[in-house]
């Protein structure tokens, strides 16, 4: 069975939450829904989670010509999470 495009971005914005960066600067060992992120949602809103979002989307996009792409690659996967972290808010938090 042929995979879809999209599984391969997704493997990697999840491997760039639970083991790349986003775990690195705010897990501190903490389950993912006990990271900062939780609190700055309570105290902002899903607002905060979708404006983290839009932010990496614009770096990515402004900087694509001047930076490398993994660079590129890890603002985009960003975006993506941050837009997880507002549909795991809404629904489950």
């Amino acid at each position: 069975m042929e995979y879809h495009p999209l599984e391969r971005i997704f493997e990697l914005a999840l491997d760039q939450a639970t083991k790349g960066k986003g775990n690195e600067r705010h897990g501190d060992g903490n389950e993912f829904t006990e990271q900062p992120w939780v609190g700055l949602a309570k105290v902002h809103g899903t607002g905060f989670l979708t404006g983290q979002a839009q932010k990496k989307i614009m770096e990515a996009v402004a900087n694509k010509e001047e930076t490398n792409y993994l660079w590129y690659e890890r603002e985009i996967l960003g975006a993506i999470n941050y837009l997880a972290m507002a549909l795991i808010y809404d629904k489950e938090l």
